[in-house]
C-alpha cells in the first residue's frame, strides 16, 4: 500500500509565499503606460445633458423675473393713480356731479353745467343741467325738469335736462379719442359723437346711451383745447411719469437770473418738444445740478430760445441760490403713461357705484371702443328649457315657469362665469387676450377674462363655443365669427331683455346688436371705490 505524503501549505509570511505572490502580480500587472487620464464621451453626453436641463431651467426664470416685475410696478402705479383720483373725488365733488353747484343771479354760457343745490339733489333724480341759451340765472331757485332732454327756463338762462344713471368720467377721453368730432360742447345742441358718447363708433348702436363727461371743476368749455387738455392730464395721470427731453452738462448760468443756458442742445428742436405755453396747469421742468449731483433744483418750464448750438430754458420761480454752482441740466416732459376714466353706476336708490380704470399708454382710439355684439347673462335655463324644474311652479305664485323662477335651488338652471362675443370676419377683430378687460357697455360693468376659446374651424358657429347645457345666444346680423371668454366672476347683470313683449329669457336685438360689449387696449386693472349715497357727495 502506498502511502500519501501530507501536503504542505504555504504559509502566510513565508518565504515561499512571498515570492509565489510576486511572481504572481508580475505576471497580471499592467504598465503604467497603458493607463489614460480623462473622461469617455458617454460621460461627457451624460454630464452635458444634467448641465444643459439646469441652464435650461435657470434660463426661463429670466423672462418670467422680467415680466413679473414689470406687472408688479404697473399694478402698483395703478394703485397709487387709484388712491389719486378717490382723492380728487373728495377734493373737486364736481368731477363726480357733472357741474358746479347752481348759483342765483350768476352769469352762465353756452356748455356750463350745473347741478340743483345739495338739498334739492338728495329728494330727486340724479341729473345735470346744461347751458343751451346764456343768460344770468334768477334770483330763486328754479323748477327743474327732470326729464330727459327737456328745457329748464332760469331767469335768462335755458338749461337741458341730462339724466345721470351709467357714464363715464374720462378727462383726457374726451378730448383726445375724437378730436374731428367738431362739438364744443357736450350734447350742448342736441350733438351725438364720440366725443360725447362712450363706445360709440359712426353713431351709438344701442341703447341706452353711455354719456362721457370731461373733467367738471377743471373743464372750461370756451378755452382753448390746450388749456382743457392740460388741466385734464393734471387730474388723470400719474405726476411721476417724467421722460427727459434734453440734457447738458456744458451749462452757463449768471447769478440772480431765472434762466439757463443748455450749450450743444438745439433750441428749436427743444420747443417742438416742450409744453410751457400754460405753466400754471402741467408744464414740462427744468432740473439743474450741482457738480456732487447731490444737490439739485426744479423749477416749470416757461420758454425756450436760442440757436442751434445753445438753447436757453427760462423757469418760473426764483433764482438759484449764490452757493449753487449748476453744471447740468435736465429737461423733462410729462408722459402720459398711467391715466385713468371713471366709469359711474348711479343706483335707483341714489347710491353711486363707481370703478376707477386705470390705462398704461391708452391710444385714445376710436377701435378701441368699437361695440360688439355679445349677450351678458347671469342664469341659464338648463337643458330642461325652463327656469326651475320645467313645468313646475317652484315658488307656488300661481305662474309655471316664470323668471322668478330662474336658478331655483336643486334645477339644472347654471349661472355664467363667461360670455361670447360675435363680431365679422370683414370687420375688426375685438382685442381680447387673457388678462384683458371687457366691459358689459349696457350695465357699465366690467370683467377680466381669464380664458379664451374660439371656434377655429369651419363652419362657424356659436354653438361650436357655448358649453354643454348652457342656452345658446341668438346671433346678430352679419355676424360670422365667435369667441367665448372666460370671465374672474360670475355675470352679475344681464343684457336687456325682451320683457315689453313678453319674452324675459330673450336679449334685445337693438340696430342688429345683440347686448354689448367694449374690449379695450392698455386697461392694468379696474379698481372699485366704496358706493356713495346722495348726502355723502
Amino acid at each position: 500500500m502506498r502511502t500519501m505524503k501530507p501536503s504542505r501549505k504555504l504559509e502566510v509570511g513565508s518565504r515561499k509565499y512571498c515570492l509565489f505572490r510576486h511572481l504572481l502580480t508580475s505576471a497580471f500587472r499592467i504598465p503604467n503606460s497603458a493607463f489614460r487620464t480623462g473622461t469617455t464621451l458617454s460621460e461627457v453626453l451624460i454630464s452635458t445633458l444634467v448641465m444643459s436641463i439646469g441652464v435650461v431651467a435657470l434660463a426661463t426664470l429670466f423672462p418670467i423675473s422680467v415680466l413679473r416685475s414689470i406687472q408688479a410696478s404697473q399694478l402698483t402705479n395703478a394703485a397709487v393713480l387709484r388712491y389719486n383720483a378717490e382723492s380728487q373725488l373728495r377734493t373737486v365733488p364736481e368731477i363726480l356731479n357733472i357741474g358746479t353747484e347752481w348759483q342765483p343771479v350768476t352769469a352762465y354760457a353756452v356748455g356750463d353745467s350745473v347741478v340743483p343745490p345739495a338739498i334739492t339733489r338728495r329728494k330727486t333724480p340724479a341729473a345735470v343741467f346744461v347751458c343751451t341759451a346764456a343768460g344770468n340765472t334768477g334770483g330763486s331757485e328754479p323748477q327743474w325738469n327732470f326729464r330727459e332732454g327737456q328745457p329748464t327756463t332760469d331767469g335768462g338762462v335755458t338749461w337741458a335736462t341730462i339724466r345721470l344713471k351709467n357714464y363715464v368720467v374720462d378727462p383726457l377721453g374726451y378730448l383726445l379719442v375724437d378730436p374731428a368730432d367738431g362739438n364744443s360742447s357736450f350734447r350742448g345742441g342736441g350733438v351725438a359723437g364720440a366725443r360725447e358718447h362712450f363706445g360709440n363708433v359712426g353713431g351709438n348702436p344701442f341703447n341706452p346711451i353711455i354719456n362721457r363727461f370731461p373733467a367738471f371743476g377743471l373743464y372750461q368749455p370756451g378755452a382753448a383745447a390746450t388749456v382743457n387738455e392740460y388741466n385734464a392730464a393734471a387730474i388723470s395721470i400719474l405726476p411721476d411719469s417724467w421722460t427727459p427731453q434734453a440734457e447738458s452738462t456744458d451749462v452757463t448760468y449768471t447769478a440772480g437770473n431765472t434762466s439757463i443756458l443748455l450749450n450743444g442742445v438745439n433750441a428749436a428742436e427743444l420747443a417742438s418738444t416742450v409744453q410751457y405755453t400754460t405753466p400754471d396747469l402741467v408744464p414740462d421742468r427744468i432740473t439743474v445740478f450741482d457738480d456732487t449731483n447731490r444737490r439739485s433744483f426744479t423749477f416749470p418750464v416757461i420758454n425756450v430760445t436760442g440757436t442751434a448750438q445753445a438753447a436757453q430754458v427760462d423757469w418760473s420761480g426764483i433764482a438759484l441760490p449764490s452757493d449753487f454752482l449748476p453744471v447740468k441740466a435736465r429737461v423733462e416732459s410729462l408722459e402720459r403713461r398711467y391715466s385713468y376714466l371713471l366709469s359711474v353706476r348711479r343706483g335707483s336708490s341714489g347710491s353711486t357705484h363707481i370703478d376707477v380704470v386705470v390705462f398704461f399708454r391708452r391710444s385714445y382710439s376710436v377701435p378701441d371702443e368699437q361695440v360688439y355684439s355679445c349677450v351678458f347673462r347671469k342664469i341659464d335655463r338648463g337643458t330642461d328649457g325652463g327656469p326651475g324644474f320645467s313645468g313646475t311652479d317652484d315658488n307656488n305664485d300661481g305662474a309655471t315657469d316664470d323668471v322668478k323662477e330662474l336658478g331655483w335651488s336643486g334645477s339644472d338652471d347654471k349661472p355664467r362665469n363667461f360670455c361670447i362675443v360675435q363680431y365679422s370676419s370683414s370687420g375688426p377683430k375685438p382685442f381680447y387676450k387673457k388678462g384683458s378687460f371687457i366691459c358689459d357697455v349696457n350695465n357699465l360693468r366690467w370683467y377680466r377674462v381669464i380664458d379664451v376659446a374660439e371656434d377655429v374651424l369651419p363652419p362657424f358657429t356659436i354653438a361650436n363655443v357655448t358649453p354643454s347645457g348652457y342656452e345658446v345666444d341668438p346671433v346678430a346680423a352679419g355676424m360670422d365669427r365667435f369667441v367665448r371668454l372666460t370671465l374672474d366672476q360670475p355675470v352679475l347683470q344681464d343684457s336687456p331683455m325682451d320683457t315689453a313683449n313678453g319674452n324675459p329669457f330673450t336679449p334685445v336685438v337693438t340696430n342688429g346688436v345683440v347686448g354689448g360689449a367694449v374690449l379695450m387696449r392698455g386697461i392694468v386693472d379696474v379698481f372699485p371705490i366704496k358706493p356713495r349715497t346722495p348726502w355723502e357727495e
